[in-house]
């Protein structure tokens, strides 16, 4: 099948620091980009590349800021959400879970629903999982069960 690739260049206007941000790459087998919404809907096989950061899942929807350019000329992303099988890839550290909430100008992800993070060894699972990409810090929260659930070494479950 035809795969279809497209790369955003980010630019953010929130602060200096993030005046130039990477490129988001995204390949997938389908893809339907609507002006009016300032969305780019990629399906089926969805793998989405930014920074050293991997991801795959079968639905990505990419909100841009809409300045009246089309979506071509540096629009810039302002999150991408990821949904169906998703899994994120950084180093040695693999995410996953049913949804992801990718918020480029904080470069941070939020996973929700049997989120499940492998680091070093380490297995945390909960509901809710915030990581950041730049720095690699992780929040897990437990919302509906009230409980976090962490293996250190041994052979993981």
């Amino acid at each position: 099948m035809l795969k279809i690739a497209l790369t955003f260049v980010l630019i953010s206007t929130a602060s200096l620091a993030y005046a130039q941000k990477e490129p988001f790459e995204i390949t997938s087998e389908a893809l339907e980009i609507s002006q009016q919404k300032a969305t780019a809907v990629f399906e089926q096989d969805v793998n989405a590349h930014y920074m050293d950061a991997t991801l795959n899942a079968q639905k990505v929807v990419v909100y841009y800021k809409n300045d009246g350019d089309t979506l071509a000329t540096n629009s810039a992303v302002q999150k991408a959400i990821a949904t169906g099988n998703v899994s994120i890839i950084k180093g040695k550290d693999k995410a996953t879970g049913d949804k992801a909430t990718f918020d480029i100008n904080r470069d941070d992800l939020v996973m929700e629903g049997n989120v499940t993070l492998t680091r070093n060894g380490t297995v945390l699972k909960g509901e809710k999982l915030t990581y950041n990409l730049k720095t690699g810090d992780v929040n897990v929260k437990a919302e509906n069960t009230g409980r976090i659930k962490a293996q250190f070494g041994g052979k993981q479950d």
